[in-house]
């Protein structure tokens, strides 16, 4: 789902303790991007911050920085994004000199410079008829910081007289700010901001129109080119965005490559649920060579969180997945285990749409957990209690979980009727598993009225949502002509299909046709080669036929 941009103010000063309350270079900075480095000729494995401007008189200008300069470490401490920048000038002290490690185009250089007073150095620019000194001052009025007094009103006019002056910035935060409310003005404002080249405000302005809200009608086709620009323009979240337009084809063709790049740029710019779309495009190998281990890595990164978000509920139940059967990172169910009571702990995230959902689907994971042992002692009761929440708040593995602990009757008494009431839930959301053993209850006639003919018909639902012992099932019943008119060719394709997905019994089925030269002519040959193939997968029966 899309998400509101963070909006990334660029202060290119600290606090600090020092001298003044507040220090700067005097430079505008953004987060290196695709087209940044590009257009400046720096090299693409380079990560940090470009400058966007260099005020006059400032220590950067006096120290030969230039518009499309990256600064990638300052005093020995790498900068990865604009906030790890923030993070490390937040560390100097005015007037002492200061190691910037500069990238111009493909020459490092390392520089000393000496930042100096934010508010004095503002209030001069502006005084001067910088319309960014101006911003910089409402900036510091706004937030009563830098020494000064907040005055919010006097904080408004400086913002409205520096956009109109050409500040993209000041545009961006009299909506950020919530200065402005009005629908049709903030849009306005972004468009302005946007049209000044402000990455946020273009990712701001996007999201407007991919969602059809703050007065305009939903319009993807126009939201992803103004993502893009946000992406370009330095601004994490603009490429999260373009990363999610281009995977599922809104507003453009559907491309792989360019989503991967942009969810790769999202993710380095320190957007976490970025890092997640770059884990989900090696797990499924999209566009990309399926990896179980970047995968895990780039799990981890997201539920680590990012400079411009916190943890990805998401990221940490997939990571927490992986650890738990050690794919892609060694096995650590403990650890599995902890990582989802955290996420289950947690609260939904306002910024983004997602969490809420994922928080429960962690809750469904411990639960069954819990009815495991893995990585905890079982405990079925509390299986019962989490996989019930997940299961009400509409998650199907949680109904499924239940379906399992009332109809298997192995730690608390069995009630096939419970069982088939949660598996039904489940499979009505779509859970494939949940749908074959309702298809299991329906044909036995365990908690429901028997049927094959509805058991058929939970099988094939089964089989088409990837789960491929509902299409051994559904082959066995055409090949019966159990509740379903009897279809050899029906049949073959069916378990065909069922051991192609590694499903064993699928296999030692399609064998026995072969063998038999049912509904296909006799291959004693291919008969083997399928019996063997399902003995190697552990099904006993075809271990006894292959011999």
């Amino acid at each position: 789902m899309l998400r509101f941009a963070a909006v990334l103010f660029l202060a290119t000063f600290a606090a600090h303790a020092g001298e003044c309350d507040l220090a700067t270079f005097g430079i505008e900075v953004t987060n290196l991007s695709r087209a940044s480095r590009h257009r400046s000729g720096i090299p693409d494995d380079t990560y940090g911050v470009v400058v966007t401007e260099v005020l006059p008189d400032s220590p950067a200008a006096a120290a030969g920085i230039v518009a499309g300069d990256a600064i990638v470490a300052l005093d020995g401490q790498p900068v990865h994004d604009y906030f790890t920048y923030f993070n490390a000038l937040a560390a100097t002290a005015c007037d002492a000199a200061a190691k910037v490690e500069v990238v111009h185009r493909d020459q490092h250089r390392v520089q000393l410079m000496k930042p100096v007073d934010a508010a004095k150095f503002y209030k001069a620019a502006c005084d001067g008829g910088r319309a960014t000194g101006c911003f910089r001052v409402a900036w510091l009025l706004a937030g009563g910081s830098g020494g000064l007094q907040r005055d919010r009103d006097t904080a408004k006019k400086m913002l409205r007289d520096a956009c109109g002056r050409g500040s993209a910035a000041a545009c961006l935060y009299l909506v950020a700010d919530t200065f402005i409310t009005d629908d049709a003005e903030r849009r306005r404002l972004l468009e302005r901001g946007c049209n000044g080249n402000d990455g946020t405000a273009c990712t701001d302005l996007a999201f407007l129109y991919s969602t059809g809200t703050g007065g305009v009608v939903r319009d993807d086709t126009k939201a992803t080119p103004i993502f893009v620009k946000g992406c370009d323009g330095g601004d994490p979240s603009g490429c999260y965005n373009v990363g999610l337009m281009y995977e599922n084809a809104r507003g453009v063709k559907p491309d792989y490559a360019v989503a991967l790049a942009a969810y790769r740029d999202g993710c380095e710019g320190g957007f976490p649920k970025a890092c997640l779309g770059v884990g989900l495009f090696y797990d499924n190998g999209y566009g990309v060579e399926k990896s179980d281990e970047r995968a895990a890595y780039y799990y981890r990164r997201a539920c680590d969180g990012g400079t411009t978000a916190g943890p990805v509920a998401a990221a940490c139940v997939d990571f927490a997945e992986v650890l738990q059967i050690g794919r892609g990172v060694p096995k650590d169910q403990a650890r599995s285990f902890e990582l989802l009571k955290k996420v289950c702990d947690m609260a939904p995230d306002p910024d983004d749409s997602d969490s809420a959902a994922e928080i429960v689907r962690g809750c469904a994971v411990l639960g069954a957990a819990y009815l495991d042992g893995l990585g905890v002692d079982p405990d079925v009761d509390r299986a019962i209690e989490l996989s019930k929440h997940a299961c009400d708040a509409g998650n199907a593995m949680g109904c499924y979980n239940l379906g399992v602990i009332y109809g298997n009757g192995e730690k608390i008494e069995r009630d096939d009727e419970k069982a088939a009431r949660y598996f039904r839930r489940a499979c009505d959301a779509d859970d494939s598993a949940s749908c074959f053993e309702l298809g299991l209850k329906t044909a036995d006639g365990h908690g429901v009225d028997q049927s094959e003919e509805a058991a058929a018909a939970l099988y094939d639902k089964a089989c088409a949502g990837d789960e491929p012992r509902g299409c051994t099932n559904l082959g066995d019943l055409y090949s019966r002509g159990a509740g379903v008119p009897h279809d050899d060719a029906k049949a073959i394709a069916l378990f065909r299909k069922a051991c192609d997905a590694g499903q064993p019994e699928g296999c030692f089925n399609l064998g026995n046709h072969y063998a038999d030269g049912t509904g296909v002519a006799a291959d004693a040959k291919q008969a083997a080669e399928l019996y063997a193939r399902a003995c190697k997968a552990g099904f006993a029966a075809a271990c006894e036929k292959g011999r």
